[in-house]
This record gives C-alpha cells, structure tokens and sequence, in this order.
C-alpha cells in the first residue's frame, strides 16, 4: 500500500493498494510498506513539531519527548521501529539516552541529530555513531533528508 497518502488520495486512485511509489510535494516518494512507529527527541519544541509533522506526512506514527529522560521513560512503556535523538539537551543529553536505550533494547534503530554546542557537531555525532547509531544528521537539514534517512535506516 501506499503510505500516508491513503487519507489524500481518493480510494479509487489507481495507485492505491497496488505499491506504487507516489512523488510527493516535498520531493521524497512514499514507498516505505508500512508505517513504523517512531520516538522523536528534541528540546526544540518548534523543531519537534515540523520534524514531526513531516514524517507524520511520510505516513510514520510518531512521539515525542522534548528531553532524555522523557525519551527513557516512553520506551519503557512503547516498543519503538526507530528513534531520532538530539544530542545536546538538558536533564540527560541524547548520548546518554542512546546508552540507555542500546542496553535495554538492543534492536532500536537510532538516528542522532544534532547542530553541535561546544564542539562541532560532528564530533557529537561521531560519539554517537560509535554508540551504534545507524545514522547521523547535523542540523540544519530539509524535511525531504529527514524522511530520506529515516526512509533508509529503516530499509537496512
């Protein structure tokens, strides 16, 4: 089936049920089989938000949590496909959440984002690839290379 169109599209649309990849208005095509269940983490409010709706639209079902100790606490209660984390936030920095969670779920798919803080950025991410996460990104970055990643790590 086509994912997160199926609400847009009119269900006698000729790509509907049939796997067909669809372009989108954002520039990434829809062609994930099902949708995944992810656990987004930012202390930007703002940024949690519009990187959340954008892989609403991917036809993802997401939660958030705006810190680490949130993010902790909702994998306890929810299994999660895969989790996007930033790294620097307060309470408990995205390092320290990927730690926790590689522990106590050690099949979690990660990505780490961040735009860096005392350090650049890459030296954050690079930390947390060799935690195990599957994929980085440094702030900024387009709506379009968020789903594209997410699109990816969850192929491979």
């Amino acid at each position: 089936p086509v994912s997160g169109w199926t609400g847009l599209i009119p269900e006698r649309h000729p790509a509907v049920g049939r796997g067909l990849t669809l372009p989108c208005p954002w520039g990434f095509s829809l062609t994930h089989p099902a949708m995944a269940k992810l656990l987004l983490v930012d202390d930007n409010q703002e940024l949690l938000g519009i990187q959340g709706e954008f892989l609403r639209m991917a036809g993802h079902e997401v939660a958030t949590a705006c810190n680490g100790n949130e993010a902790i606490g909702q994998a306890a209660k929810e299994k999660f496909d895969l989790m996007i984390t930033d790294i620097i936030m307060p309470d408990k920095d995205g390092i320290e959440v990927i730690v926790a969670l590689r522990k106590s779920m050690p099949g979690l798919k990660v990505i780490a984002i961040s735009g860096g803080g005392r350090l650049n950025a890459k030296d954050y991410l690079g930390i947390a690839e060799k935690l195990g996460a599957a994929a980085t990104m440094a702030k900024p970055f387009s709506g379009s290379e968020l789903v594209a990643t997410v699109e990816r790590v969850l192929a491979g």
